[in-house]
């Protein structure tokens, strides 16, 4: 009787362990790294090692895919090999906005879903706009990122120019302003999240309950199965 009660714990410690980890957030645990010698550097006032201006979204994205990606991308080339599609074929990446149709046309997915280490872009504005996606944490989306007034502001309270931001914000409104997200070397697997059928608040404190619930039925389910096999 004691080793089948073990056996039980045993089981349902694990069980437990794995649900655990499917609902714990996955996040890359950095903060603003960016290289000194072009942090400190007025902005545009120098190129990276990568081909682009000092302080630069497309310049701070390059460092993260290197630096924690493990993987080359500078303005003329990706992994190794020459940008062969974009706006400047057989030339260079250029500005951010045209990173969406050069990765894609080099055989990178572009798409909707999520996944930390990814490129978070956008052609919007003047230049467009990449970003590098640091955690997932639900249907939280948390960017790092350069030359972004408003992200800078969510990080130092005021609004700058060339500067190291972070923000939060949900799949449906990454999603809503415009962004995709770009899959070179991924850290993480791509997450897929369900988007809430409408903005409610309440419906999605209801859809919150409702998977606590469904969780907790199931580790009920499993213990009363498990009683079964073993006692």
């Amino acid at each position: 009787m004691k080793i089948r009660a073990k056996k039980i714990i045993s089981l349902l410690l694990a069980a437990i362990i794995l649900a655990g980890g499917i609902i714990t957030a996955f996040a890359y645990n950095t903060g603003d790294d960016y290289p000194a010698e072009y942090k400190s550097a007025a902005k545009d006032s120098a190129f990276d090692k990568w081909g682009f201006p000092n302080r630069e979204c497309t310049s701070f994205v390059c460092w993260c895919l290197e630096s924690r990606n493990g993987i080359t991308v500078t303005n003329f080339s990706v992994d190794g090999k020459s940008v062969t599609a974009g706006k400047y074929q057989n030339f260079m990446l250029g500005e951010a906005q045209n990173w969406g149709a050069a990765f894609s046309g080099m055989g990178y997915t572009v798409d909707s879903i999520p996944a930390v280490g990814a490129v978070l872009w956008t052609s919007n504005g003047t230049s467009g706009h990449v970003a590098w996606v640091k955690s997932i944490d639900g249907d939280k989306i948390t960017s790092e990122e350069y030359n972004n007034s408003y992200a800078t502001k969510q990080v130092k309270g005021v609004e700058a120019k060339g500067e190291y931001g972070s923000q939060t914000r949900t799949l449906s409104e990454w999603l809503n302003s415009g962004y995709k997200f770009i899959h070179i070397k991924d850290i993480g697997a791509p997450q897929n999240i369900d988007l809430p059928a409408s903005p409610s608040t309440d419906g999605n404190e209801e859809n919150m309950w409702k998977l606590i619930l469904d969780f907790v039925l199931s580790i009920i389910k499993l213990i009363s199965n498990l009683i079964k096999t073993y006692m």
